[in-house]
């Protein structure tokens, strides 16, 4: 009786507080708790990204605050994502990357705009 009990509380609080579908989410984060949520936009063009690019190129990321306000935590989830590609802080000089990738940021005017996504575009500088 108390396991009935204890699922069907469960099952009430399943069904009012999480999203039911039978599609995949976008990524991990997309049913995670509200915190984590504001990064999936920024992990759905990061896979963009490793998507356009060749394996072993240099990227540089250069992405607004991250929801914590922390610059770093932007590296850390691009080095994450983008594991086969050398991955550089948006301080770090434009002419040491093939590839730059701007998200929500300012465009990029030292570069040839590859690729437009979503809330960011790709640039080639030719190096």
């Amino acid at each position: 009786m108390a396991f009935l009990l204890a699922a069907g509380a469960l099952g009430v609080r399943i069904v009012r507080e999480a999203p039911l579908s039978l599609h995949l989410p976008p990524t991990i984060v997309t049913n995670g708790a509200s915190g984590s949520r504001a990064v999936a936009p920024f992990l759905i063009f990061l896979g963009e990204v490793r998507q356009a690019i060749p394996e072993g190129a240099t990227v540089r990321i250069v992405a607004p605050q991250s929801p914590t306000g922390d610059i770093f935590m932007n590296f850390e989830i691009a080095v994450g994502q983008l594991p086969r590609q050398q991955v550089r802080r948006q301080d770090a000089p434009a002419e040491r990357a093939e590839y730059v990738a701007v998200y929500g940021a300012p465009a990029f005017a030292a570069g040839r705009l590859l690729r437009r996504f979503d809330g960011g575009d790709l640039y080639w500088t030719g190096k």
